[in-house]
């Protein structure tokens, strides 16, 4: 394969709002990545030369220019973050969240390929006019250049280093993430077993209030019928001793 060229022009990228910006190659390029458009998220990267202020684009719309490859899902607000080497050479992005009709909670990893902003031209087979055989460009090698095929080796192996690491950071976030997952479910099936507890404790409550209520109704009952006793009682012990005063009065 060989690499294909791109120019600075003043070609526009597509409207969006809510997009995150990155910076990169030790901030001479700036990709606008995400946001959306009032209808759904954008999925075309944009790549702005810093240094020319100007847009990156293909040579034009028949090139076979692959356009930097945006992250499978984008979205208004989401975040991005950018890790280099100390040359700039070796880059990784890695973005997280947005909002595309539903709030995401992916977080994706990429590595920047080493001809960034150039983009790989895909093999082009011409035919020959005299023998009608096939043949296929292939780059001019020279020794300076396998000198830096070796350097970018050596970088390359370095940033799969890197890769390695941030592999292992986040399955490492993801295990604590799976913990407090399952510590907040022993916390909820412990809130709702308190809560259950509670409710029961509140209908006994209400029950006693009600059984209460009724004792003291049969309480203040039998008080008022005592004291119609005791005022019938009185007034025949009155009757008594006036009998017993007029059967004196015979003898």
């Amino acid at each position: 394969t060989t690499t294909t060229t791109t120019t600075t022009t003043s070609k526009i990228p597509l409207a969006r709002a809510g997009h995150c910006v990155v910076s990169l190659r030790n901030d001479r390029y700036a990709l606008i990545i995400g946001g959306g458009n009032n209808q759904n998220g954008v999925l075309e990267t944009a790549i702005l030369d810093l240094n020319e202020v100007k847009w990156i684009t293909p040579e034009n719309d028949d090139d076979v220019f692959t356009k930097f490859e945006s992250p499978k899902f984008v979205g208004e607000g989401m975040s991005a973050v950018s890790f280099e080497s100390m040359d700039g050479k070796e880059s990784v992005l890695m973005t997280f969240g947005g909002y595309n009709g539903s709030c995401g909670n992916d977080l994706q990893v990429y590595k920047l390929p080493s001809e960034f902003p150039n983009a790989k031209r895909r093999e082009k087979t011409t035919s020959s006019s005299s023998a009608g055989a096939a043949t296929t460009t292939t780059p001019h090698v020279t020794s300076s250049r396998n000198d830096a095929h070796h350097q970018s080796s050596r970088s390359s192996a370095d940033g799969e280093e890197r890769m390695a690491e941030l592999e292992r950071l986040l399955a490492q976030s993801r295990e604590e993430a799976n913990q407090i997952r399952a510590d907040a479910r022993l916390v909820v099936d412990a809130h709702a077993s308190l809560q259950s507890k509670l409710d029961a404790c509140e209908r006994a409550r209400v029950d006693a209030e009600s059984l209460l209520k009724s004792e003291r109704k049969i309480k203040a009952q039998l008080h008022d019928k005592l004291e119609r006793l005791d005022r019938e009682n009185l007034r025949l012990r009155e009757r008594l001793q006036d009998y017993e005063g007029n059967s004196k009065s015979w003898f």
